[in-house]
C-alpha cells in the first residue's frame, strides 16, 4: 500500500512536471514565429531616403461591424507614426496611419473602401480591391503583382501591394480591374512605418 501512495505521488509530479514543460514549449514556440517574423522584416529593404521604425500591433478592428477596417498601433507621433505614414509588413502593404496619439496610432488598412494607393504593375488572402482609372490599353494580366508606384509620395516605389485576380474591358474608357491584398491583415503582430524623407 505504501509503494502505491509514492507511486500515486510520482505521478502527481510528473504530470504538473509534463503540463508546466509543455507551457514552456508553447510559449518557446511563439518565441520562436516571433522570431522570424522580426528577422523577415529586418530583411526588407528600405528605399533610399526613407526611414523605417517598427511598431506592434495592439488591436484590429476588421469586418462587416467596423465601420472603418484599422489596427491599433503601440507607436505614436512621438515615436514616428505622424497621420500619412505609410504602414507596411513583409508581406507588402498595410495601409496608412489615419489618427495618431503620443503613444499609439490608427492605421486605416489598405482593405476599407476609403483606402487609396497608387500603383504600378510589376511581373510576373484577403478582400477583393477594384483598381479604378486604368486605361483601356494598360498591359495587366490576371496574377500579376501590383506595386506602390512611389508617385503619391505616400508610399516608397515597389512596395507589393495586390495580385491581379480579373481584367475585364468595359464600356468607359478604364479597364475593370480586381485585385487581392498580398497581407493578411488578421494574423498581423508587427509593422513597419516608412517615414518620408
Amino acid at each position: 500500500y505504501v509503494a502505491l501512495i509514492d507511486v500515486q505521488e510520482e505521478n502527481d509530479l510528473l504530470r504538473r512536471e509534463v503540463a508546466r514543460l509543455n507551457q514552456e514549449l508553447v510559449a518557446g514556440r511563439e518565441e520562436q514565429a516571433e522570431l522570424e517574423r522580426l528577422r523577415a522584416l529586418l530583411r526588407l529593404e528600405v528605399p533610399q531616403g526613407w526611414s523605417v521604425v517598427g511598431a506592434r500591433v495592439l488591436a484590429s478592428r476588421i469586418g462587416p461591424n467596423a465601420s472603418l477596417e484599422t489596427l491599433l498601433l503601440a507607436r505614436g507621433y512621438l515615436d514616428g507614426a505622424a497621420p500619412g505614414t505609410a504602414v507596411a509588413s513583409r508581406e507588402g502593404v498595410v495601409g496608412r496611419v489615419y489618427k495618431a496619439g503620443p503613444g499609439t496610432s490608427m492605421v486605416l488598412l489598405l482593405s476599407d473602401v476609403g483606402s487609396r494607393v497608387a500603383v504600378v504593375a510589376g511581373g510576373g488572402a484577403g478582400r477583393h480591391m477594384e483598381l479604378r482609372f486604368v486605361n483601356q490599353n494598360a498591359p495587366l494580366e490576371e496574377g500579376e503583382l501590383l506595386l506602390t508606384s512611389g508617385l503619391d509620395a505616400a508610399y516608397p516605389k515597389g512596395i507589393p501591394v495586390a495580385r491581379v485576380l480579373s481584367v475585364k474591358a468595359s464600356p468607359s474608357p478604364t479597364l475593370e480591374v480586381m485585385a487581392e491584398p498580398l497581407v493578411h491583415f488578421g494574423a498581423l503582430e508587427e509593422v513597419l512605418l516608412y517615414e518620408r524623407p
